[in-house]
């Protein structure tokens, strides 16, 4: 047996590439080829490990995760016996425990999960001193600085833990060296890296035109590639380009060949939704028929639970609500908001639901043109009025008429600081960008300090996060 080699052949490549774009049959064709034709080539474990990541990561079907959680140590076993001297045999060992740290949080597994971010930071660490010009080690170790750089205070215990120091700042130029080397010599990492940078741009920097021209001029192929046609899909809809992102959604592929990603399906009925589009509820119930894992289920029902008012069909919103409740985990921000909704037993109001949903596709005008006919009438519940206020201060902020949205933005908080609604807390972070867009530092400062202080039952983490990367922005000017 020869020396075992970490070598990108085109064999590697190939798997690499079909794993990536989630052909994940193809893939494993590929890697069963190599084991046979280049069995000295630890690459084919990393390649196999994409393999199963992506399909636990999208799938979340636990009882495929029980089968496969196993397969995690023997691959690392076997990249061991590879060239301590490359570059790979550290780097391949951190990623695989990346991608099952990512698995057990879908799982809700999270001291497992820590303690395997802590094994990969350290190997990414020992690799970055050992091969500090070694562009792949980079794309990690940026979104671990960048992500332990936005733990709210609260939380730092967590990185104490994990022994991860790190900025947003630092990540962000790791990452953006990575890329420069993925476009335009290491080809192999470019999409993962384009996606991780663009995503970096959107929540953590607060620029959101940064990330959609990242992706927009980007390789990614959204008619090829699911991976791809979620991040530009994604971010189009998250930067107010609602019908780009439904345009892009149109052209996913389908066939046998991919991995089935169901999610894609949810995301077209919220897109859908946002251009008060009712034939989203097919896509949702497609989603929810065929999705196994326990993530964006309450979510779903609360996006036909509302497609229920705006049919003026009460009895069709409880019916979803009692689904809500029932039905999936509690764990993402988007769950646990539907599931707070579901709680309280009571109908939104329909006209602050349609401006929600207007404003949430970027729909800014027809958003503020719903709400001004509506302030016509007289909302005697304070829930209703609090909703009112925030909804309104957010469509004067879409419209650039800052000096309304702060205005408004303050009665919110001075009515809603003590409510578990999200509104007030949202309310401070958003003066807190626009008085950073306006370059008033130190007001921006005050406003996401509020935002931290405030500890609202939905949105929470979110919220507090985007506040913290606000300050930890202004503090590196």
């Amino acid at each position: 047996m020869g020396q075992q080699v970490f070598e990108w052949s085109p064999r590697a490549i190939q798997g690499y590439q079909y794993a990536t774009s989630l052909q994940l049959n193809n893939a494993l064709k590929v890697v069963e080829e190599m084991k046979k034709q280049e069995p000295n080539n630890m690459l084919v474990y990393f390649i196999e490990d994409y393999i199963d990541f992506f399909n636990l990561f999208i799938g979340e079907e636990r009882t495929t995760y029980q089968i496969l959680k196993g397969k995690k140590d023997i691959r690392l076993r076997m990249i061991r016996k590879g060239n301590e001297n490359s570059p790979y045999y550290k780097f391949c060992q951190a990623d695989i425990y990346l991608h099952w740290a990512l698995v057990k949080l879908k799982f809700n597994e999270k001291t497992s999960a820590a303690l395997d971010i802590r094994k990969a930071y350290s190997l990414l660490n020992q690799n970055e001193n050992d091969y500090p010009n070694f562009m792949p080690n980079k794309k990690s170790l940026g979104v671990m600085h960048a992500l332990i750089g936005t733990i709210p205070s609260n939380y730092r215990w967590l990185s104490n833990i994990i022994g991860i120091k790190g900025t947003i700042d630092q990540g962000i130029q790791e990452i953006q060296l990575a890329l420069n080397q993925a476009q335009n010599k290491e080809k192999i990492f470019e999409l993962e890296t384009v996606v991780m940078f663009a995503f970096m741009m959107l929540y953590l920097q607060n620029s959101p035109e940064s990330a959609w021209n990242i992706v927009s001029t980007s390789s990614l192929n959204p008619k090829t590639n699911p991976l791809a046609n979620f991040a530009l899909a994604n971010i189009a809809s998250r930067t107010g380009r609602n019908d780009e992102a439904l345009r892009i959604l149109k052209l996913r592929p389908k066939s046998q060949e991919f991995l089935p990603f169901y999610y894609l399906d949810l995301l077209e009925g919220m897109v859908k939704l946002k251009k008060l589009d009712l034939s989203a509820e097919k896509n949702i119930l497609v989603f929810l028929q065929n999705f196994k894992g326990e993530n964006y289920i309450k979510e779903a029902y609360q996006k036909l639970a509302w497609i229920g008012i705006l049919k003026n069909n009460n009895q069709s919103y409880f019916k979803y609500m009692q689904n809500c409740i029932q039905y999936g985990a509690n764990e993402t921000d988007e769950d646990k908001s539907a599931f707070f909704e579901a709680q309280q037993s009571k109908i939104p109001h329909v006209e602050l639901l349609k401006a929600r949903l207007l404003s949430d596709g970027g729909y800014a005008a027809q958003a503020h043109r719903t709400l001004i006919n509506a302030s016509s009438i007289i909302f005697d519940d304070k829930e209703h009025l609090l909703e009112f206020n925030y909804r309104l201060g957010r469509s004067y902020q879409m419209l650039k008429n800052y000096h309304d949205a702060i205005e408004t933005y303050e009665k919110v908080i001075d009515m809603g600081e003590n409510s578990p609604a999200y509104f007030a807390c949202r309310s401070a972070l958003s003066i807190g960008n626009i008085f950073e867009e306006l370059k008033k530092y130190d007001k921006a400062i005050t406003y996401y300090e509020k935002c931290l202080e405030m500890e609202p039952s939905e949105y929470a983490n979110g919220l507090h996060q985007k506040a913290e990367a606000g300050i930890n922005r202004i503090r590196k000017k």
